[in-house]
C-alpha cells in the first residue's frame, strides 16, 4: 500500500490526477484505513475535471470504486464524496487524527467552493467543528490551531466577529501553551 500510495503522489505532483486517484484506490483496497490516502485522493479528485476513465479497466485490480460509485464524481462533489467514504473506513475511535483530518478538509472544501456562499461557510464551520472533537489541543495542539484558523476564516466570511474574537483567544492559549 506504501508503494501504491507514494506513486499516486508522485503522479498527482506530475499532473496526472487520474492516474494518482488509480494508484490510492490501490492503495486503499489494501489499507481502507490510510486517512493521508483518502485526503490525497480528495485533492486529486478535485483537480480532476473529468470521469476517470479507467473505471472499467480496473475492476479486477481493486473493487473500491465499484463498492461505492461516488468516488467516480470528480471537482468540488467528488472531493466531498471522498472524503465521506473515506470516514467510513477511518473511524472516530481508531484513528482520531485521520478522522478530524478528514472533517477539516470537508471543511477546507465547502470553505474553498463557497467563500462568498453563505450556506457552504455554514458548512465549512460545521466541519470545521467535528474536526475539533478529536483534534483537541491537548492531543493535536498544531492540528487543533490551524483548524482553528480556518474556522477563523469562514467566520469572518460571515461577518461573524464575536466568534473570530473567541476563537482567536482559544488559538492565542493554545499557542502560548505551546511557547511555554
Amino acid at each position: 500500500h506504501e508503494a501504491l500510495y507514494n506513486k499516486g503522489i508522485s503522479l498527482a505532483n506530475l499532473g496526472r490526477y487520474e492516474q494518482a486517484i488509480d494508484a490510492y484506490d490501490q492503495a486503499l483496497t489494501i489499507k481502507p484505513y490510510k486517512h493521508e490516502a483518502w485526503l490525497n485522493r480528495g485533492i486529486a479528485s478535485s483537480k480532476s475535471s473529468h470521469q476517470a476513465v479507467s473505471f472499467l479497466s480496473s475492476l479486477n485490480t481493486y473493487l473500491l470504486p465499484l463498492q461505492h460509485p461516488e468516488l467516480q464524481k470528480r471537482g468540488y462533489l467528488g472531493q466531498l464524496a471522498c472524503h465521506q467514504v473515506g470516514l467510513e473506513y477511518v473511524l472516530q475511535a481508531n484513528n482520531p487524527l485521520g478522522w478530524g483530518l478528514l472533517h477539516r478538509d470537508t471543511g477546507h472544501a465547502h470553505y474553498a467552493h463557497g467563500h462568498f456562499d453563505p450556506s457552504r461557510l455554514h458548512q465549512a464551520i460545521k466541519e470545521y467543528n467535528q474536526a475539533l472533537i478529536t483534534l483537541t489541543a491537548v492531543d493535536f495542539p498544531t492540528e487543533h490551531l490551524e483548524t482553528l484558523q480556518w474556522a477563523i476564516r469562514a467566520y469572518l466570511g460571515l461577518g461573524d466577529l464575536d466568534q473570530v474574537r473567541t476563537l482567536r483567544q482559544q488559538g492565542l492559549a493554545v499557542l502560548q501553551n505551546l511557547l511555554n
